[in-house]
Protein backbone atom coordinates (compact mmCIF):
# COMPACT_ATOMS: atom_id res chain seq x y z
CA UNK A 1 0.00 0.00 0.00
CA UNK A 2 1.25 3.47 -0.77
CA UNK A 3 2.34 5.34 2.33
CA UNK A 4 3.65 8.72 3.37
CA UNK A 5 6.14 9.68 6.06
CA UNK A 6 6.60 12.52 8.52
CA UNK A 7 7.45 16.14 7.76
CA UNK A 8 10.91 17.39 8.76
CA UNK A 9 12.16 20.93 9.37
CA UNK A 10 15.50 22.14 7.95
CA UNK A 11 18.62 23.27 9.77
CA UNK A 12 19.00 27.04 9.40
CA UNK A 13 22.64 27.95 9.90
CA UNK A 14 21.93 31.67 9.92
CA UNK A 15 18.83 31.52 12.12
CA UNK A 16 18.81 28.80 14.76
CA UNK A 17 20.88 29.36 17.88
CA UNK A 18 23.21 26.38 17.46
CA UNK A 19 26.87 26.27 18.55
CA UNK A 20 29.11 27.04 15.59
CA UNK A 21 31.33 23.92 16.02
CA UNK A 22 28.29 21.61 15.90
CA UNK A 23 26.95 23.33 12.78
CA UNK A 24 30.31 23.08 11.02
CA UNK A 25 30.67 19.42 11.98
CA UNK A 26 27.20 18.53 10.75
CA UNK A 27 27.37 20.52 7.51
CA UNK A 28 28.26 18.88 4.21
CA UNK A 29 30.53 21.84 3.46
CA UNK A 30 32.63 24.19 5.55
CA UNK A 31 30.84 27.49 6.30
CA UNK A 32 34.18 29.31 6.15
CA UNK A 33 35.00 27.83 2.74
CA UNK A 34 31.51 28.75 1.52
CA UNK A 35 32.05 32.33 2.59
CA UNK A 36 35.38 32.55 0.78
CA UNK A 37 33.74 31.21 -2.39
CA UNK A 38 30.98 33.82 -2.22
CA UNK A 39 28.36 31.29 -1.13
CA UNK A 40 26.32 30.60 1.99
CA UNK A 41 24.73 27.45 3.35
CA UNK A 42 21.13 28.56 2.84
CA UNK A 43 19.60 25.49 4.46
CA UNK A 44 20.44 21.88 5.23
CA UNK A 45 18.05 19.05 6.08
CA UNK A 46 18.43 15.41 7.03
CA UNK A 47 15.75 13.32 5.32
CA UNK A 48 14.70 10.40 7.56
CA UNK A 49 15.58 7.08 5.93
CA UNK A 50 15.04 3.47 6.93
CA UNK A 51 17.96 1.16 7.81
CA UNK A 52 19.74 0.27 4.58
CA UNK A 53 17.97 2.99 2.61
CA UNK A 54 20.07 5.46 0.62
CA UNK A 55 19.47 8.39 -1.71
CA UNK A 56 20.20 7.65 -5.38
CA UNK A 57 18.95 10.74 -7.26
CA UNK A 58 18.49 14.50 -6.72
CA UNK A 59 16.24 16.49 -9.09
CA UNK A 60 15.41 20.21 -8.69
CA UNK A 61 12.06 20.94 -10.35
CA UNK A 62 10.58 24.44 -10.13
CA UNK A 63 10.07 25.10 -6.40
CA UNK A 64 10.74 21.57 -5.17
CA UNK A 65 13.72 19.24 -4.95
CA UNK A 66 12.92 15.56 -5.39
CA UNK A 67 15.03 12.73 -3.99
CA UNK A 68 14.74 9.08 -4.97
CA UNK A 69 15.95 6.19 -2.83
CA UNK A 70 16.98 2.59 -3.41
CA UNK A 71 13.81 1.46 -1.61
CA UNK A 72 11.50 2.98 -4.21
CA UNK A 73 10.67 6.12 -2.22
CA UNK A 74 10.15 9.60 -3.69
CA UNK A 75 10.85 12.55 -1.35
CA UNK A 76 9.78 16.16 -1.98
CA UNK A 77 11.68 19.02 -0.32
CA UNK A 78 10.58 22.66 -0.58
CA UNK A 79 13.33 24.48 -2.47
CA UNK A 80 12.57 27.78 -0.73
CA UNK A 81 12.88 26.51 2.83
CA UNK A 82 14.32 22.99 2.94
CA UNK A 83 11.14 21.63 4.52
CA UNK A 84 10.51 17.98 3.70
CA UNK A 85 6.95 18.12 2.41
CA UNK A 86 6.33 14.41 1.95
CA UNK A 87 7.74 10.97 1.20
CA UNK A 88 5.82 8.35 -0.77
CA UNK A 89 6.73 4.73 -1.45
CA UNK A 90 6.12 4.06 -5.15
CA UNK A 91 8.17 0.98 -6.01
CA UNK A 92 9.72 -2.13 -4.55
CA UNK A 93 13.15 -2.22 -2.93
CA UNK A 94 15.79 -1.97 -5.64
CA UNK A 95 13.41 -0.70 -8.32
CA UNK A 96 14.27 2.36 -10.38
CA UNK A 97 12.39 5.63 -10.04
CA UNK A 98 13.09 7.80 -13.07
CA UNK A 99 13.48 11.58 -12.94
CA UNK A 100 10.12 13.20 -12.04
CA UNK A 101 8.37 15.69 -14.33
CA UNK A 102 6.39 18.61 -12.92
CA UNK A 103 3.02 19.58 -14.39
CA UNK A 104 2.71 23.23 -13.35
CA UNK A 105 5.30 25.13 -11.33
CA UNK A 106 3.19 26.04 -8.27
CA UNK A 107 3.22 23.29 -5.61
CA UNK A 108 -0.14 24.51 -4.33
CA UNK A 109 -1.89 23.50 -7.56
CA UNK A 110 0.61 21.46 -9.59
CA UNK A 111 1.15 17.75 -10.14
CA UNK A 112 4.22 15.59 -10.60
CA UNK A 113 4.47 12.73 -13.10
CA UNK A 114 6.64 9.85 -11.89
CA UNK A 115 7.78 6.77 -13.82
CA UNK A 116 8.86 3.51 -12.19
CA UNK A 117 9.75 0.20 -13.83
CA UNK A 118 6.13 -0.94 -13.69
CA UNK A 119 3.84 2.09 -13.20
CA UNK A 120 3.12 5.70 -14.04
CA UNK A 121 2.01 7.86 -11.12
CA UNK A 122 0.46 11.30 -11.01
CA UNK A 123 0.88 12.93 -7.58
CA UNK A 124 -0.08 16.17 -5.91
CA UNK A 125 3.04 18.35 -5.66
CA UNK A 126 2.03 19.77 -2.29
CA UNK A 127 1.25 16.66 -0.26
CA UNK A 128 2.25 13.65 -2.38
CA UNK A 129 -1.33 12.42 -2.73
CA UNK A 130 -1.45 9.71 -5.41
CA UNK A 131 -4.09 10.79 -7.90
CA UNK A 132 -3.46 8.21 -10.58
CA UNK A 133 -1.61 4.92 -10.94
CA UNK A 134 -1.30 3.37 -14.39
CA UNK A 135 0.36 -0.07 -14.75
CA UNK A 136 2.84 -0.34 -17.64
CA UNK A 137 3.00 -3.49 -19.74
CA UNK A 138 6.74 -3.20 -20.36
CA UNK A 139 9.51 -1.42 -18.41
CA UNK A 140 10.05 2.14 -19.65
CA UNK A 141 13.42 3.10 -21.07
CA UNK A 142 13.34 6.51 -19.38
CA UNK A 143 11.15 9.09 -17.65
CA UNK A 144 7.71 10.00 -18.95
CA UNK A 145 6.79 13.62 -19.74
CA UNK A 146 3.53 15.35 -20.61
CA UNK A 147 2.41 18.39 -22.58
CA UNK A 148 -0.87 18.55 -20.68
CA UNK A 149 -2.73 16.59 -23.36
CA UNK A 150 -0.72 13.38 -23.58
CA UNK A 151 1.87 11.47 -21.62
CA UNK A 152 4.89 10.36 -23.67
CA UNK A 153 7.04 7.44 -22.55
CA UNK A 154 9.51 5.18 -24.33
CA UNK A 155 9.66 1.43 -23.82
CA UNK A 156 12.64 -0.90 -23.61
CA UNK A 157 11.16 -2.67 -26.64
CA UNK A 158 11.98 0.27 -28.93
CA UNK A 159 8.53 1.88 -29.04
CA UNK A 160 7.47 5.40 -28.07
CA UNK A 161 3.95 5.60 -26.63
CA UNK A 162 1.52 8.51 -26.31
CA UNK A 163 -1.23 8.18 -23.70
CA UNK A 164 -3.94 10.86 -23.93
CA UNK A 165 -5.10 13.01 -21.06
CA UNK A 166 -7.81 14.80 -23.09
CA UNK A 167 -7.55 17.66 -20.60
CA UNK A 168 -9.90 15.65 -18.43
CA UNK A 169 -7.60 14.95 -15.54
CA UNK A 170 -6.57 18.53 -14.88
CA UNK A 171 -10.26 19.50 -14.72
CA UNK A 172 -11.23 16.47 -12.66
CA UNK A 173 -11.99 18.28 -9.41
CA UNK A 174 -14.31 20.74 -11.16
CA UNK A 175 -16.09 18.46 -13.62
CA UNK A 176 -16.15 14.98 -12.09
CA UNK A 177 -16.94 13.10 -15.34
CA UNK A 178 -16.98 9.36 -14.74
CA UNK A 179 -15.76 6.15 -16.31
CA UNK A 180 -15.40 2.66 -14.93
CA UNK A 181 -11.89 3.15 -13.58
CA UNK A 182 -10.51 4.32 -10.27
CA UNK A 183 -7.83 6.48 -8.79
CA UNK A 184 -6.66 6.79 -5.24
CA UNK A 185 -6.96 9.98 -3.28
CA UNK A 186 -4.56 9.85 -0.34
CA UNK A 187 -4.64 12.15 2.65
CA UNK A 188 -2.82 12.16 5.95
CA UNK A 189 -5.69 12.58 8.38
CA UNK A 190 -5.88 12.37 12.18
CA UNK A 191 -5.99 8.57 12.06
CA UNK A 192 -3.15 8.20 9.57
CA UNK A 193 -3.18 7.41 5.87
CA UNK A 194 -6.63 7.27 4.28
CA UNK A 195 -7.13 5.61 0.90
CA UNK A 196 -10.41 6.39 -0.82
CA UNK A 197 -11.35 4.76 -4.11
CA UNK A 198 -12.88 7.29 -6.44
CA UNK A 199 -14.10 7.30 -10.07
CA UNK A 200 -11.63 8.74 -12.55
CA UNK A 201 -12.46 11.36 -15.19
CA UNK A 202 -13.84 10.59 -18.63
CA UNK A 203 -11.29 9.60 -21.22
CA UNK A 204 -8.10 9.93 -19.23
CA UNK A 205 -6.46 6.76 -20.46
CA UNK A 206 -7.11 5.13 -23.78
CA UNK A 207 -5.41 4.29 -27.03
CA UNK A 208 -3.76 7.14 -28.90
CA UNK A 209 -0.59 6.32 -30.80
CA UNK A 210 2.64 4.34 -30.63
CA UNK A 211 5.73 4.75 -32.77
CA UNK A 212 8.01 1.83 -33.55
CA UNK A 213 11.64 3.00 -33.48
CA UNK A 214 13.62 -0.24 -33.36
CA UNK A 215 15.81 1.03 -30.51
CA UNK A 216 15.02 2.30 -26.99
CA UNK A 217 14.71 6.01 -26.22
CA UNK A 218 17.14 6.38 -23.27
CA UNK A 219 16.01 9.81 -22.10
CA UNK A 220 12.80 11.88 -21.84
CA UNK A 221 11.52 13.52 -24.99
CA UNK A 222 11.84 17.30 -25.33
CA UNK A 223 8.60 19.20 -25.97
CA UNK A 224 8.40 22.39 -28.02
CA UNK A 225 5.55 24.00 -30.01
CA UNK A 226 3.55 20.81 -30.52
CA UNK A 227 6.61 18.77 -31.50
CA UNK A 228 8.59 16.01 -29.83
CA UNK A 229 12.38 15.84 -30.10
CA UNK A 230 14.11 12.64 -29.01
CA UNK A 231 16.89 10.22 -29.89
CA UNK A 232 17.37 6.45 -29.82
CA UNK A 233 20.29 4.45 -28.48
CA UNK A 234 21.07 3.50 -32.09
CA UNK A 235 21.96 7.14 -32.81
CA UNK A 236 18.90 8.44 -34.67
CA UNK A 237 17.41 11.84 -33.81
CA UNK A 238 13.69 12.42 -34.46
CA UNK A 239 11.28 15.32 -34.62
CA UNK A 240 7.60 14.30 -34.79
CA UNK A 241 4.28 15.98 -34.13
CA UNK A 242 2.91 15.30 -30.66
CA UNK A 243 -0.69 14.93 -31.88
CA UNK A 244 -0.27 12.19 -34.49
CA UNK A 245 3.44 11.08 -34.52
CA UNK A 246 3.94 12.48 -38.04
CA UNK A 247 7.66 12.61 -38.75
CA UNK A 248 8.93 16.09 -39.58
CA UNK A 249 12.58 15.08 -39.84
CA UNK A 250 15.13 12.56 -38.59
CA UNK A 251 18.91 12.36 -38.70
CA UNK A 252 21.30 9.45 -38.18
CA UNK A 253 24.54 10.00 -36.23
CA UNK A 254 27.64 7.87 -36.69
CA UNK A 255 27.64 6.86 -33.03
CA UNK A 256 25.09 5.93 -30.41
CA UNK A 257 23.18 8.29 -28.13
CA UNK A 258 22.62 7.75 -24.42
CA UNK A 259 21.86 11.28 -23.21
CA UNK A 260 19.09 13.83 -23.43
CA UNK A 261 18.15 16.04 -26.37
CA UNK A 262 17.97 19.79 -25.64
CA UNK A 263 15.87 22.24 -27.67
CA UNK A 264 15.48 26.00 -27.89
CA UNK A 265 14.52 28.45 -30.63
CA UNK A 266 18.02 28.29 -32.07
CA UNK A 267 18.57 24.58 -32.35
CA UNK A 268 18.12 20.94 -31.41
CA UNK A 269 21.23 19.83 -29.52
CA UNK A 270 22.37 16.24 -29.16
CA UNK A 271 25.69 14.56 -28.32
CA UNK A 272 26.87 11.13 -29.41
CA UNK A 273 29.51 8.54 -28.76
CA UNK A 274 31.17 9.67 -32.02
CA UNK A 275 32.89 12.44 -29.97
CA UNK A 276 30.57 15.12 -31.40
CA UNK A 277 28.02 17.67 -30.25
CA UNK A 278 25.47 18.55 -32.94
CA UNK A 279 23.10 21.43 -33.51
CA UNK A 280 20.22 20.75 -35.92
CA UNK A 281 17.66 23.32 -37.09
CA UNK A 282 14.42 22.63 -35.17
CA UNK A 283 12.29 23.25 -38.26
CA UNK A 284 13.82 20.95 -40.88
CA UNK A 285 16.67 19.14 -39.14
CA UNK A 286 19.42 20.66 -41.27
CA UNK A 287 22.85 20.65 -39.63
CA UNK A 288 23.76 24.10 -38.30
CA UNK A 289 27.07 23.13 -36.70
CA UNK A 290 29.01 20.22 -35.28
CA UNK A 291 31.68 20.43 -32.58
CA UNK A 292 34.14 17.54 -32.28
CA UNK A 293 35.47 16.69 -28.83
CA UNK A 294 38.37 14.60 -27.58
CA UNK A 295 36.25 11.82 -26.11
CA UNK A 296 32.83 10.17 -26.45
CA UNK A 297 29.75 11.94 -25.08
CA UNK A 298 27.78 9.56 -22.88
CA UNK A 299 25.46 12.18 -21.36
CA UNK A 300 23.37 14.89 -22.97
CA UNK A 301 24.15 18.61 -23.14
CA UNK A 302 22.99 21.00 -20.41
CA UNK A 303 21.39 24.05 -22.04
CA UNK A 304 21.42 27.60 -20.64
CA UNK A 305 20.54 30.86 -22.36
CA UNK A 306 23.98 31.40 -23.92
CA UNK A 307 26.02 28.24 -23.33
CA UNK A 308 25.89 24.47 -23.78
CA UNK A 309 27.79 22.40 -21.20
CA UNK A 310 28.86 18.99 -22.44
CA UNK A 311 30.86 16.29 -20.65
CA UNK A 312 33.24 14.32 -22.85
CA UNK A 313 34.56 11.14 -21.25
CA UNK A 314 38.27 11.48 -20.53
CA UNK A 315 38.40 15.03 -21.89
CA UNK A 316 36.46 17.05 -19.31
CA UNK A 317 33.62 19.55 -19.45
CA UNK A 318 33.23 21.74 -22.54
CA UNK A 319 31.43 25.10 -22.54
CA UNK A 320 30.19 25.75 -26.09
CA UNK A 321 29.01 29.24 -26.99
CA UNK A 322 25.56 29.81 -28.42
CA UNK A 323 24.49 30.37 -31.11
CA UNK A 324 27.89 30.08 -32.83
CA UNK A 325 28.86 26.61 -31.61
CA UNK A 326 32.43 27.73 -30.92
CA UNK A 327 34.38 26.63 -27.86
CA UNK A 328 34.24 29.05 -24.94
CA UNK A 329 36.41 26.99 -22.60
CA UNK A 330 37.20 23.46 -21.47
CA UNK A 331 37.80 22.32 -17.90
CA UNK A 332 39.63 19.02 -17.96
CA UNK A 333 38.64 18.10 -14.40
CA UNK A 334 35.07 19.32 -14.86
CA UNK A 335 32.26 16.79 -14.46
CA UNK A 336 28.99 18.72 -14.69
CA UNK A 337 27.35 22.12 -14.43
CA UNK A 338 25.59 22.57 -11.09
CA UNK A 339 24.12 26.07 -11.51
CA UNK A 340 24.71 29.50 -13.05
CA UNK A 341 24.75 32.93 -11.41
CA UNK A 342 25.17 35.48 -14.19
CA UNK A 343 28.82 35.49 -15.25
CA UNK A 344 29.69 32.72 -12.78
CA UNK A 345 29.24 28.99 -13.32
CA UNK A 346 29.27 26.49 -10.46
CA UNK A 347 31.02 23.37 -11.73
CA UNK A 348 31.61 20.00 -10.10
CA UNK A 349 35.36 19.49 -10.62
CA UNK A 350 36.71 16.28 -9.14
CA UNK A 351 35.63 16.39 -5.49
CA UNK A 352 35.43 20.19 -5.47
CA UNK A 353 32.80 22.75 -6.30
CA UNK A 354 34.58 25.18 -8.62
CA UNK A 355 33.41 28.78 -8.99
CA UNK A 356 34.27 29.44 -12.64
CA UNK A 357 34.37 32.63 -14.70
CA UNK A 358 31.96 31.61 -17.43
CA UNK A 359 33.54 33.90 -20.03
CA UNK A 360 37.02 32.38 -19.95
CA UNK A 361 36.79 29.25 -17.80
CA UNK A 362 39.14 30.48 -15.06
CA UNK A 363 38.52 28.99 -11.61
CA UNK A 364 38.04 31.78 -9.07
CA UNK A 365 37.48 29.64 -5.97
CA UNK A 366 37.32 26.01 -4.90
CA UNK A 367 35.10 24.47 -2.27
CA UNK A 368 35.70 20.91 -1.04
CA UNK A 369 32.50 18.84 -1.30
CA UNK A 370 33.96 15.35 -1.05
CA UNK A 371 31.48 14.37 1.65
CA UNK A 372 28.62 14.76 -0.86
CA UNK A 373 27.76 11.71 -2.95
CA UNK A 374 25.32 13.43 -5.33
CA UNK A 375 25.12 16.83 -7.01
CA UNK A 376 22.11 18.11 -8.93
CA UNK A 377 22.02 19.95 -12.25
CA UNK A 378 19.99 23.13 -11.76
CA UNK A 379 19.40 25.51 -14.68
CA UNK A 380 16.47 27.38 -13.09
CA UNK A 381 18.28 29.57 -10.53
CA UNK A 382 21.72 29.95 -8.84
CA UNK A 383 21.02 27.40 -6.06
CA UNK A 384 23.47 24.50 -5.73
CA UNK A 385 22.11 21.25 -4.28
CA UNK A 386 24.44 18.63 -2.79
CA UNK A 387 23.41 15.43 -1.05
CA UNK A 388 24.98 12.37 0.51
CA UNK A 389 23.53 8.90 0.41
CA UNK A 390 22.38 8.99 4.04
CA UNK A 391 19.84 11.73 3.25
CA UNK A 392 21.63 14.97 4.15
CA UNK A 393 20.69 17.60 1.56
CA UNK A 394 22.20 21.10 1.50
CA UNK A 395 21.29 24.16 -0.54
CA UNK A 396 24.04 26.70 -1.27
CA UNK A 397 23.12 30.19 -2.43
CA UNK A 398 25.15 33.26 -3.46
CA UNK A 399 25.85 35.44 -0.41
CA UNK A 400 23.75 38.26 -1.85
CA UNK A 401 20.62 36.14 -1.41
CA UNK A 402 18.94 37.16 1.90
CA UNK A 403 19.17 34.65 4.74
CA UNK A 404 16.34 32.20 5.25
CA UNK A 405 14.19 33.31 8.20
CA UNK A 406 12.30 31.22 10.72
CA UNK A 407 9.01 32.82 9.73
CA UNK A 408 9.48 31.56 6.16
CA UNK A 409 9.75 28.01 7.49
CA UNK A 410 6.78 28.44 9.84
CA UNK A 411 4.69 29.75 6.96
CA UNK A 412 5.74 26.80 4.80
CA UNK A 413 4.91 24.32 7.57
CA UNK A 414 1.38 25.72 7.82
CA UNK A 415 0.68 25.21 4.12
CA UNK A 416 0.66 21.39 4.13
CA UNK A 417 -1.58 21.38 7.21
CA UNK A 418 -4.10 23.61 5.47
CA UNK A 419 -3.94 21.42 2.37
CA UNK A 420 -4.43 18.25 4.42
CA UNK A 421 -7.45 19.77 6.17
CA UNK A 422 -9.03 20.58 2.80
CA UNK A 423 -8.37 17.08 1.48
CA UNK A 424 -9.60 15.50 4.74
CA UNK A 425 -12.89 17.37 4.35
CA UNK A 426 -13.20 16.11 0.77
CA UNK A 427 -12.43 12.56 1.89
CA UNK A 428 -15.07 12.75 4.63
CA UNK A 429 -17.65 13.98 2.13
CA UNK A 430 -16.89 11.05 -0.18
CA UNK A 431 -17.01 8.50 2.65
CA UNK A 432 -20.19 9.90 4.20
CA UNK A 433 -21.91 10.04 0.81
CA UNK A 434 -21.01 6.44 0.02
CA UNK A 435 -22.13 5.20 3.45
CA UNK A 436 -25.54 6.86 3.42
CA UNK A 437 -28.32 4.26 3.08
CA UNK A 438 -30.36 4.51 -0.14
CA UNK A 439 -33.49 5.56 1.78
CA UNK A 440 -31.82 8.81 2.84
CA UNK A 441 -31.19 9.86 -0.73
CA UNK A 442 -33.74 11.75 -2.76
CA UNK A 443 -34.99 9.74 -5.78
CA UNK A 444 -33.86 12.48 -8.17
CA UNK A 445 -30.49 13.05 -6.53
CA UNK A 446 -27.56 12.40 -8.85
CA UNK A 447 -24.95 9.85 -7.81
CA UNK A 448 -22.25 11.79 -9.65
CA UNK A 449 -19.74 13.72 -7.50
CA UNK A 450 -19.75 16.50 -10.10
CA UNK A 451 -20.88 19.87 -8.69
CA UNK A 452 -24.28 21.21 -9.79
CA UNK A 453 -23.87 23.71 -12.67
CA UNK A 454 -24.20 27.37 -11.62
CA UNK A 455 -27.83 28.49 -11.57
CA UNK A 456 -29.30 24.97 -11.61
CA UNK A 457 -31.86 24.58 -8.79
CA UNK A 458 -31.78 21.58 -6.44
CA UNK A 459 -34.11 18.65 -7.26
CA UNK A 460 -37.77 19.23 -6.43
CA UNK A 461 -39.02 17.59 -3.22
Amino acid sequence: MLATRATVAPLLGAVLALPAPDLAADSLVSPEACDQAGLSAYWQVRVPLLPGERVEGVYPRDRQVYLTTNMGVLVAVAADTGLVRWQVSLAEHGSTIHAPFNVGSDPQTGYVLVTTVSNLFLLEQLDGGVLLKLPLRLPPSGPAVTDGSRVFVGGNNGWLHAIPLHDGFLKWRAEGNLIDRTIWLNALGPSGLIGVERPAPMGIWGGDWSLRLGSPVPSPVALSDGRLYFATEAGRVFCVTSADKREIWSRQLRGGISGTVAVDAGGTYVAGTDHSLYCFAPGDGSLIWRYRMDGPCETGPVLTDDTLYQLSTGAGLYAVELPSGSLRWRLEEGRQLLARDGAVAYILAGEDLAVVDNAIGRIRHRLAVGSADLAAVNTEDPAVYLCNSNGTLICLQPKLVPYLRQEQVRREMRRPSEAFQAVDAEVRDIVESSERPPAERHPLESTSPAPRPPGEPPPAP
